[in-house]
């Protein structure tokens, strides 16, 4: 048993040798060797771009005939997983009922919120606790900057909604949150 352990050993140097072998050159009016170069590189992400959204909302959008009241902007999202640079989306927050989000107001004032993301080819709803697979090429092609500078700046586009149901619902007054958006490599 031990010298099977011991070979195994043995054969797998000699295999670790090859993958990575170096020659000398010879000595003569020219001489040449050779090197491997070895590169592992890791499942990469980043979001950029996100922008901060303001609703000032009044009687005209209440005398209006639309159900929600939108804001959306484009941002970016770098993904290296393979060449469609598919990556998962989550989004992170207050969660209020159902599928949608809180701001928070004056002591325990509330208005609720949804969030959908989009990349251009699947838009899915993000609701909490839940995160959906998504593509970097989605609207195209798959960014080779971190930034989105190479495929015109933006790649998924962020659509915040509060319905005509929340507003009427909800008190007078500033309300604000956070949220954070989480791309993880598959």
């Amino acid at each position: 048993m031990i010298k099977k352990i011991a070979l195994g050993a043995a054969v797998a140097l000699l295999a670790a040798g090859a993958a990575n072998a170096q020659t000398a050159g010879t000595f003569g009016a020219t001489s040449e060797g050779s090197f491997t170069i070895n590169a592992d590189l890791a499942p990469i992400v980043r979001v950029s771009g996100l922008e901060n959204m303001n609703f000032a909302i009044g009687a005209a959008f209440l005398n209006g005939t639309n159900p929600n009241v939108n804001s959306r902007f484009d941002y970016c999202v770098y993904s290296n997983v393979s060449s469609a640079g598919t990556y998962t989306l989550s989004v992170d927050g207050t969660p209020g009922p159902g599928n949608s989000w809180l701001l928070q107001g004056a002591g325990t004032d509330t208005l609720p919120f949804l969030i959908n993301s989009n990349d251009g080819a699947t838009e899915r709803q993000m609701a909490p606790g839940r995160s959906f697979q998504f593509r970097a090429n989605g609207r195209g092609t798959r960014p080779n900057t971190g930034d989105c500078s190479d495929t015109g700046g933006s790649n998924t586009r962020i659509i915040v909604a509060i319905t005509r149901q929340s507003i009427l619902a909800a008190n007078a007054g500033a309300y604000t949150g956070t949220v954070r958006v989480i791309a993880a490599a598959l």
